[in-house]
């Protein structure tokens, strides 16, 4: 990602500016040392910069991932284009940014997924704002009270927080789903937008 964004941006004459990696880890947690090496050598390579994430509340019970997706809104730019790291850049992101930043109504831009049920948040426009993180962390730690089921699992949305959390106990593996049904996408549960 990195490094097709550096290459589209040098074809188009634009200068290249690094692109931000944000790391959420678990408490207690470490980067693999071979991943720890190759952002390391990015940075270096002014590619990239890293930013350690504090952990996620415990209470909140957080995959480390979505708990780095929320810190989006409370960074300090006026837009945001988030990139999942398997996304390869073709051409310049220059003239996108300054789309967004021209539409002062802009807030948050990702495409519907294939079954039209969900977003993808692979790849996200937003304009950070300390209120909208606020108002997303009110809704999940309010979710020991959302009714219904998961359209992705077809669980009840009380199975995940019965065991999430609980050692050994990977809510989000694909064990867990009913037959016939696979993730499709890293984020998958996460992406999910439920009703």
């Amino acid at each position: 990602l990195a490094f097709s964004a550096q290459q589209a941006a040098g074809a188009a004459g634009e200068p290249h500016e690094p692109m931000l990696v944000l790391v959420s880890l678990g408490a207690g947690n470490a980067l693999p040392g071979e991943a720890s090496n190759s952002l390391q050598a990015m940075e270096r390579q002014g590619l990239l910069r890293v930013q350690l994430v504090a952990p996620a509340p415990p209470e909140l019970r957080l995959r480390p991932s979505l708990w780095a997706k929320l810190q989006l809104w409370r960074l300090p730019a006026d837009v945001v284009l988030y990139l999942d790291a398997d996304t390869l850049v073709v051409s310049s992101l220059g003239p996108l940014l300054q789309a967004a930043l021209a539409i002062d109504e802009l807030e948050f831009g990702a495409a519907l997924t294939r079954t039209m049920e969900a977003l993808n948040t692979g790849v996200m426009l937003l304009r950070p704002r300390e209120e909208q993180f606020e108002s997303m962390l009110r809704s999940l730690t309010s979710r020991a009270q959302w009714s219904g089921v998961s359209r992705w699992s077809g669980q009840p949305w009380s199975f995940y927080d019965a065991r999430r959390g609980k050692p050994g106990v990977d809510v989000d593996a694909e064990a867990e789903l009913p037959a016939g049904k696979s993730e499709t996408t890293p984020q998958a549960e996460v992406s999910r937008v439920e009703g």
